[in-house]
């Protein structure tokens, strides 16, 4: 291997191949015997062939989908890609695009387990059961995370966190939005929304956000976080840090910006927000709670209104609930696969 520290125990690419060997003497019944004859596997380590790869596959749906997101996680973390292809005549027809993360020891995701809206590239979803057994046959950990829901094969995979989104399509206006919660939840909601306007809050959108602006993000989310009994923020993290850094400066296909909420000369609120496909992501943020009481539901209630009088079909707030999120969000289910 090219860097034994970055790379699976022992020889992998021998391995892989033994296990594939012994996938061709199995029988897969819903894969007719003129394919399961002319199959063949594949597995890339380069860059520039996983890119390529991941754009004969990807649907660009998703913010996730995107490969110029996904890359700045692989700039930072430099973790060696394991792109794993099924393919007739040459031809790939099925992609399983991975990393190996040399800290936890394990196979993930490319681009990690922040990702979300993760799904196998198939052509056909009955080649899944293929991944899954080969999968099966590897010692090595995997962690496969915040996978879709698919059709088949669900024995192999188990009930993940769920994620939050809201279809924003049919409402005009954010009092169409709070119509649809109940009532003591909107009550709430709205009260603390007002309650923060009327500290006369100063909201900027900073349209070009640069290191600084990071900083600010990163001062406030560790003031958030970092604490007793509390998750540190991922933003004290080297790598993770410098991956924001490159989202922020390599922006190519969605549009990223940062909105601040100052109140009595007190910065109060920075998020990270990007929109990508008729999507609005409030992807990282942190706001002082401890000064202001009712801040975070001013800045969701804020962020819900701006996606809908800026015409956004959905909002996606991710996974997770922190315990707020299925108040106001529909929840999406979603699979993991873990060995």
């Amino acid at each position: 291997m090219e860097n034994e520290e970055k790379e699976p125990p022992g020889s992998f690419q021998k391995l892989l191949n033994t296990r594939i060997n012994y996938l061709r003497l199995n029988n897969f019944p819903l894969i007719s015997e003129r394919i399961k004859n002319k199959l063949k596997f594949g597995i890339y380590h380069s860059v520039e062939k996983c890119e390529e790869l991941w754009r004969q596959f990807s649907t660009n749906e998703s913010l996730f989908d995107l490969w110029e997101f996904r890359y700045q996680w692989y700039l930072s973390y430099q973790y060696t890609p394991y792109f794993l292809t099924i393919e007739d005549n040459a031809k790939p027809i099925a992609l399983l695009p991975l990393w190996f993360n040399p800290n936890k020891k394990r196979f993930e995701w490319f681009g990690g387990d922040w990702m979300e809206d993760n799904k196998f590239f198939v052509k056909d979803e009955r080649f899944i059961k293929i991944f899954f057994r080969l999968m099966s046959l590897l010692p090595i950990k995997i962690y496969l995370n915040a996978i879709l829901p698919i059709k088949y094969h669900h024995k192999f995979l188990s009930k993940d966190t769920s994620k939050y989104t809201h279809d924003l399509k049919n409402f005009s206006n954010m009092d169409q939005f709070l119509t649809t919660l109940d009532k003591k939840i909107r009550y709430k909601f709205k009260k603390d929304y007002l309650e923060i306007s009327s500290l006369n809050p100063k909201i900027i959108f900073i349209n070009n956000p640069t290191l600084s602006d990071l900083r600010d993000l990163k001062k406030l989310n560790t003031q958030r976080f970092n604490g007793v009994n509390r998750d540190n923020s991922d933003l004290i993290i080297k790598e993770r840090f410098q991956t924001y850094l490159n989202i922020i400066k390599f922006r190519k296909k969605y549009k990223i910006w940062f909105l601040k909420v100052f109140i009595q000369n007190y910065l109060a609120v920075v998020d990270m927000i990007i929109s990508y496909n008729k999507i609005y992501y409030p992807l990282k943020g942190a706001s002082d709670v401890e000064r202001f009481s009712g801040i975070g539901n001013f800045i969701n209630y804020y962020e819900i209104k701006d996606a809908i009088e800026n015409k956004y079909e959905k909002i996606d707030f991710l996974q997770g609930d922190y315990n707020w999120k299925h108040f106001y969000l529909k929840e999406t289910p979603l699979l993991k696969y873990q060995k």
